[in-house]
């Protein structure tokens, strides 16, 4: 996303580094001005390639947007590290273990939204389901944002006759996350 005081970052005497973790296409979005906001990010993403001493991609993917956008500094590539510490000190709700105990567990955290390809991973899962194990679930676990995506994806579901075998669970609580990880038997992340 953009941000008002990019100009005066720019010009900071101090050497930058870029940690990019990419910007979601606008397409994603109904909202102008968070519209607005992500062509100004695409626009000083760009133009910060003439500022910034190195950078850090969290994915190849992510890398080579950077080289495409005319980046020649050093970029290293860094996935993204989920550190489960901070579920140290907080109870699993135990009615989710309860539920999901005697099932084999597939696992999405993150928004559901068009550029984390949840419909591959249904897609994915639906085979498995079909030639494996007509007891697993697939639990998608995360803000459901944008209407039309998330009924296309139970669309999805519906057509691969996984009604009952298909979760969207909405945002959760630290307590249920920490039981829907404890349940997991896999885990799906995009890119």
């Amino acid at each position: 996303m953009g941000i008002d005081c990019y100009e005066h970052i720019v010009h900071l005497d101090d050497q930058k580094i870029l940690i990019y973790h990419n910007i979601t296409p606008e397409k994603y979005f109904e909202d102008e001005n968070i519209k607005k906001y992500i062509r100004m990010g695409l626009k000083q993403a760009a133009d910060y390639r003439k500022y910034v001493n190195y950078c850090i991609a969290d994915s190849n993917y992510n890398r080579q947007q950077l080289i495409h956008m005319g980046y020649s500094c050093r970029i290293d590539v860094m996935p993204v590290h989920i550190s489960l510490d901070r579920f140290n000190h907080v109870n699993a709700k135990e009615q989710i273990i309860k539920e999901y105990s005697k099932t084999t567990n597939f696992i999405f955290v993150g928004r559901v939204v068009w550029n984390k390809r949840q419909d591959d991973v249904i897609r994915s899962f639906a085979v498995y389901n079909r030639y494996y194990d007509r007891n697993s679930k697939l639990l998608i676990i995360g803000d459901l944002g944008i209407d039309v995506y998330v009924n296309s994806l139970k669309s999805l579901v519906t057509i691969y006759q996984l009604q009952d075998n298909v979760v969207f669970t909405g945002k959760v609580s630290e307590e249920e996350l920490k039981a829907f990880y404890q349940t997991a038997d896999f885990f799906s992340v995009y890119e």
